[in-house]
């Protein structure tokens, strides 16, 4: 009686130690599974801050990039954005349609070359120092007449923080599919292309200090 007695009791404790393991091996399972969750929404949640942080800055960049784009003839009536002068001469303006000041622009007419044998011409001098938001700015490029029924005005420059972009305005005629002549001034823009990390002329930003004069700038400590 006595031994049928213990071993009903260790049969119970048997059992009651079977149940208990049971259970904290499914707590254990729960908590894994709750913790993997918790990491994997931890993980979502720091990639889409990450891609928040990128996009607010990629959003503040672009609120204050420059950009530079045909001059608007409803800004200045009796100044048509591109006109001809002394013959063969073309001029545009350009104007800077961004936020933020266009630095050291540079500036290239780019024409066919089976018509040109200079296939890239710079205009006359003219600041390439800065170029305001709102600001315009003239550019006059000598005997081109005759260079192709479509030519592209390339444009380099760069922000405040130093990021290059780049501007391609391609001009065309519809009096003369031949050439862009001065036929009854039907000479127009026909595309404006922009980049950014981006340049499209041949020349090189500018170097400082230039002629070996003092170098200003803040020093790395």
């Amino acid at each position: 009686m006595v031994l049928h007695t213990a071993a009903t009791a260790a049969e119970h404790a048997s059992n009651w130690v079977f149940g208990w393991d049971a259970l904290v091996a499914l707590g254990t399972l729960i908590l894994a599974v709750a913790t993997a969750i918790v990491a994997g929404f931890t993980a979502r949640l720091a990639s889409r801050t990450r891609d928040l942080a990128k996009e607010s800055t990629a959003d503040q960049r672009a609120q204050w990039r420059p950009v530079l784009l045909p001059a608007s003839t409803f800004m200045n009536p009796d100044m048509p954005p591109l006109s001809y002068f002394d013959g063969p001469g073309v001029l545009i303006r350009i104007r800077n349609a961004g936020r933020g000041p266009a630095l050291h622009v540079r500036a290239q007419l780019d024409t066919p070359s089976s018509w040109d044998q200079e296939q890239e011409r710079s205009p006359d001098q003219w600041s390439l120092g800065a170029l305001a938001a709102g600001d315009e700015q003239e550019l006059k490029f000598r005997q081109v007449g005759g260079f192709g029924p479509a030519a592209q005005l390339r444009l380099d420059y760069r922000d405040l923080a130093g990021r290059r972009y780049a501007t391609v305005i391609i001009l065309t005629s519809e009096a003369d599919k031949e050439t862009i002549t001065r036929i009854h001034d039907t000479e127009r823009f026909y595309d404006v292309r922009t980049w950014e990390d981006h340049s499209v002329t041949t020349l090189s930003d500018a170097v400082y200090p230039p002629h070996n004069l003092d170098d200003l700038s803040p020093q790395q400590r």
